[in-house]
């Protein structure tokens, strides 16, 4: 996870925030010459809040599907009767990141 903030504080307090965030994970199997597969999403978005404000950065959604195989070791390989022996699956994760800010200012006496 990469979060990058630029604040500028303005008249009257209130906080000017470009904010960039930034999700990526390495694809599983994915192995090559060039290296491995990165998975990224990211957003970029420009907000203007009150001092003690609070702002919720959301929509980085990620789905993953992981199939797998479970079976008695042997049996499970004998056409037509493994099926008796050995069960599929297949697992589904749906993420959705969601970031809380809260920008504070600080003064100083």
């Amino acid at each position: 996870l990469t979060l990058k903030i630029k604040s500028q504080i303005g008249e009257g307090g209130s906080v000017r925030m470009v904010v960039y965030q930034e999700n990526s994970s390495v694809v599983p199997g994915s192995s090559g010459t060039q290296g491995p597969t990165l998975d990224k999403s990211a957003i970029e978005t420009s907000v203007v809040v009150d001092d003690g404000d609070i702002i919720v950065l959301g929509g980085l959604l990620k789905d993953e599907y992981t199939d797998g195989d479970d079976g008695v070791p042997g049996l499970s390989r004998i056409p037509v009767l493994g099926n008796l022996f050995s069960s599929k699956s297949r697992k589904r994760v749906k993420t959705n990141l969601m970031v809380f800010l809260r920008p504070m200012v600080l003064r100083t006496a």
